[in-house]
């Protein structure tokens, strides 16, 4: 009697496992015979996008530990505010506290969160490219904030900038990309004298935008890439390990006006590609690293939607491989290429609606809930901050074949404790 019992408790839990995600298994069904079906059901996993208001006219955003409470928070720079916002996540009250706002130089364009001065300690750094110089704002235990503005002079016209190891010494150091006068410049740091040496530059292309310090070329050494607006190219400054210095800038053609580049494992081979928006091609350009060859392999283009301004290659859906997000400058929307790793391709683009006119992207964890988001600067003194709904694509989804298996269970052991309950019953 007692297993009849048991069996029939069982038997309820499962069926209301199974009503509870009535919605998700009917998509399921869908999933597996539409195309459209699945990528439409993955576009349902994100939250409306949370709008924050930040400072004057944000040109980039960033997620990361800004104030060094093992909290990602989001930074944007706020060009017409001559500051950076900073919305920091309160694990308290689980949201992010009112945006305050740190002076900058003025200008700023790009933001960056990361160890500029070498301590263990995140710091943050603004490119300013109306005043010429990089701020650095150092984080100090101590005052349990930000020391005052460090600025350092690194050329005309700097857009964004990278707190990265660009020389391979262990230690990060500062890059920039210096748009009007064809340059990166490199402030390294000197860990004997603990601070920045003098700036040092190397000659790119045509109006560079914006710069990527990571290993382009995959050789284990990190080197300085930038997308050159006016070169309808990238540059690339590679590290030689052997002489201990960068080689000169080879220069690669991409699409028309490549307005961005960003440096990742495109095609989750384990290799670095590069890919860019092509802001006058309404496309993106994919230069797949080919590690038999030694070198890239030929341009792959893919259509995207109108004027894409910014490329950023991560997990956007949480399914544990890599995808290409995309924001237009007058679209409203965010394109995304996710990929599917049962045909070793990206599924057909998606597109996002959203409020606002990014010129930025990023993905990271912007809630601290152990999942990615999707955050754009609005354009308009806000941000635009789209949750992931936070569970895994293919939790407590249940395929229509595996369906009917369950039924079928169900109904076996039903039968089963029917008729032993039925022999109690005669024989008690």
């Amino acid at each position: 009697m007692i297993l009849a019992i048991f069996g029939l408790l069982f038997i309820t839990l499962l069926f209301n496992f199974i009503l509870l995600n009535f919605n998700e298994i009917i998509q399921a069904g869908e999933f597996e015979s539409s195309d459209d079906a699945e990528l439409q059901r993955i576009l349902n996993k994100w939250e409306a996008g949370i709008a924050r208001p930040v400072g004057n006219i944000p040109k980039s955003v960033f997620v990361g530990d800004a104030n060094n409470d093992g909290y990602n928070d989001v930074a944007t720079a706020n060009l017409h505010g001559y500051d950076i916002s900073l919305l920091l996540w309160n694990d308290t009250s689980n949201d992010w506290d009112t945006n305050f706002e740190l002076a900058t130089g003025i200008g700023p364009y790009g933001v960056y969160i990361g160890d500029a001065n070498n301590d263990g300690k995140n710091d943050l750094v603004s490119a300013n490219w109306a005043s010429s110089h990089v701020s650095i704002l150092v984080w100090k235990d101590t005052l349990d904030g930000w020391e005052e503005m460090i600025n350092i002079e690194v050329g005309l016209y700097p857009h964004f900038v990278q707190v990265k190891d660009a020389n391979n010494d262990g230690y990060n150091d500062i890059v920039t990309a210096n748009d009007r006068i064809d340059r990166a410049t490199i402030l390294l740091w000197n860990q004997t004298s603990k601070d920045w040496d003098s700036p040092i530059t190397r000659n790119v292309g045509d109006n560079p935008w914006n710069v990527v310090v990571e290993d382009v070329n995959n050789d284990g050494y990190n080197d300085i890439i930038t997308a050159n607006t006016m070169g309808d190219s990238v540059s690339l400054i590679l590290w030689n390990s052997t002489k201990g210095d960068w080689d000169n800038s080879i220069e690669k053609q991409a699409g028309n006006i490549p307005h961005w580049v960003y440096v990742g494992d495109a095609n989750n081979d384990g290799y670095n590609d590069i890919v860019t928006a092509n802001l006058g091609g309404d496309d993106i350009s994919i230069f797949l690293w080919n590690n038999i060859a030694g070198d890239w392999g030929p341009e792959l283009r893919k259509n995207v939607m109108n004027l894409p301004k910014c490329v950023f290659i991560g997990d956007a859906n949480n399914d544990g491989y890599n995808d290409i997000i995309i924001s237009s400058h007058d679209s409203f929307v965010i394109s995304l290429l996710l990929w599917k790793n049962e045909i070793s391709d990206w599924n057909p683009q998606i597109t996002m609606d959203i409020e606002g006119n990014p010129e930025t992207i990023f993905i990271g964890d912007a809630n601290n809930d152990g999942y990615n988001d999707i955050i754009t600067d609005g354009g308009y003194d806000n941000i635009l901050i789209i949750l992931w709904r936070g569970r895994a694509d293919n939790e407590f989804i249940i395929p229509g074949y595996e369906l009917i298996i369950i039924f079928c269970v169900i109904f076996v052991i039903s039968k089963f404790l029917f008729k032993e309950i039925s022999k109690k019953i005669k024989f008690s």
